[in-house]
């Protein structure tokens, strides 16, 4: 029901009334003036737009009600993050330095073998003509060592000219074997003072001297003992 004013009086009167309650005018349908009818189609866009509104209203008060809308949630985030950075940043130091220390310890024992393979290369070079015994000389040498400690040795001799007479080449000496060891022996002997002397390191070993004579194998110095080549 709508509410309208009478024409002859300006009364508010009902529209369904046929009479003015105030004048008793009566009503005619021009002075009813056209009621708003709410049709199907509008009914329905009004009811969507309620429902949109609806929708809307929710959704912003369910975002407002977020997890991370919290200070609390923020705050959490925030030190899960340093914790991780820290932790990260703990690793990287430890890494680098057991990297340095590994790198400064191998090239440290690079130029301990480098420094020690100069030396026995020097120590060959003095030995050559150096190592001289009554019956032979060291004509040359080569020494190798790993660790400066351990040496093999290797030595080219030539006999004193009072043995030369018995040098027949080839490696072949017309002597005994028992008169070749004992030349040997001597010429070993004195390779290994040589060595030693030159060295502030008494804990020394030659563990092997490889003996040739114009560089035919003769024979060889291992563990105190003469072998002659053949045996």
């Amino acid at each position: 029901m709508a509410l309208f004013n009478c024409l002859e009086c300006g009364k508010e009167i009902s529209s369904k009334a046929k009479f003015c309650i105030s004048c008793g005018a009566p009503v005619s349908d021009e002075s009813k003036g056209t009621e708003d009818v709410l049709t199907p189609e509008i009914q329905k866009t009004e009811m969507e737009i309620t429902f949109r509104d609806k929708v809307e209203v929710e959704k912003g008060i369910a975002q407002e009600k977020s997890f991370w809308s919290y200070d609390a949630a923020k705050v959490m985030l925030g030190l899960v993050i340093v914790s991780i950075c820290l932790s990260i940043f703990a690793l990287i130091p430890k890494n680098n330095s057991s990297g340095v220390e590994q790198r400064l310890t191998e090239a440290e024992t690079t130029n301990i073998y480098q420094d020690t393979q100069i030396a026995a290369l020097s120590l060959g070079a003095r030995m050559s003509g150096g190592v001289v015994t009554d019956k032979a000389v060291v004509d040359k040498a080569s020494v190798l060592t790993r660790d400066g400690t351990n040496f093999m040795v290797f030595i080219d001799i030539t006999p004193q000219p009072i043995y030369r007479a018995k040098f027949l080449g080839q490696g072949n000496f017309d002597l005994a074997d028992r008169e070749l060891k004992s030349m040997l022996q001597e010429i070993a002997d004195a390779s290994i003072e040589f060595i030693k002397s030159g060295s502030l390191d008494k804990s020394i070993i030659v563990s092997t001297i490889f003996i040739t004579a114009n560089n035919y194998d003769v024979g060889r110095f291992e563990n105190g003992v003469i072998t002659l080549a053949g045996e």
